[in-house]
């Protein structure tokens, strides 16, 4: 599904990534970690067209993103894409439910269905008790749920978490990393995860350790996710 030959971002004269080929399947959940400063959000933003490369390309279902206008670029991410950011970024003054079935609208789907599929996603995670709140008084645990929510409801083919649980606390984020995962398996969807955490890696059958702005390692876990449920659920 995605390809990148060549890839590189460079600023100035400091070199974020430097030559990074990579093949990433369909349904492929994919952990990319190493220290601070590694690239580790860069490479995230270049695999979902938010940064343009230096040199190289990103290749998505056979189409080279760096040939592609920004329109079409952003047409791309509302699509395919959905995005679960580091802060999570809901209108504080909007209703849960409405901050879910935002991107849907954005797409141009009709209000109503809109909220039917916001609501539909909000009940798989336990949060449909707070549809109708504000998202301003909702705990940090639950903005976590809702920004994967609102990530899964335009049913994306790749899903993009740049750090999603590095406002919570291990309990929390290992509940939303165990919700993201189930998800993406449930829809079949490539999950992308950027984190410094060890234990949110290991919910990724894949691991990409990057380090100075160069792969310094990519292994595949044996279990499946669903072996890491049953063992967590025990």
């Amino acid at each position: 599904m995605i390809r990148t030959q060549g890839l590189s971002k460079i600023y100035g004269s400091h070199t974020v990534l430097a030559d990074i080929d990579l093949t990433i399947g369909e349904g492929e959940q994919v952990a990319i970690t190493g220290p601070t400063q590694a690239g580790k959000t860069t490479l995230l933003y270049l695999l979902s067209g938010i940064l343009r490369p230096s040199s190289g390309s990103v290749i998505l279902d056979g189409r080279d993103l760096s040939k592609m206008s920004r329109r079409q670029i952003q047409a791309l991410r509302r699509e395919r894409f959905g995005f679960i950011f580091q802060s999570e970024q809901l209108l504080p003054e909007l209703q849960v439910q409405e901050n879910v079935a935002l991107p849907l609208l954005l797409q141009g789907f009709g209000r109503t269905e809109a909220k039917q599929r916001a609501r539909q996603e909000l009940e798989r995670l336990g949060l449909e008790n707070i549809a109708y709140h504000l998202t301003a008084h909702v705990s940090t645990a639950q903005a976590a749920r809702i920004a994967i929510a609102r990530a899964l409801a335009p049913r994306p083919q790749v899903i993009v978490a740049d750090q999603p649980t590095s406002l919570l606390d291990p309990v929390a984020g290992q509940e939303a990393m165990q919700a993201l995962s189930l998800a993406a398996t449930r829809t079949r969807a490539t999950l992308l995860v950027s984190t410094v955490n060890p234990q949110v890696a290991s919910w990724c059958q894949r691991i990409i350790t990057l380090r100075d702005g160069l792969i310094a390692q990519d292994s595949v876990r044996e279990s499946s996710s669903e072996t890491r449920f049953q063992v967590e659920d025990a």
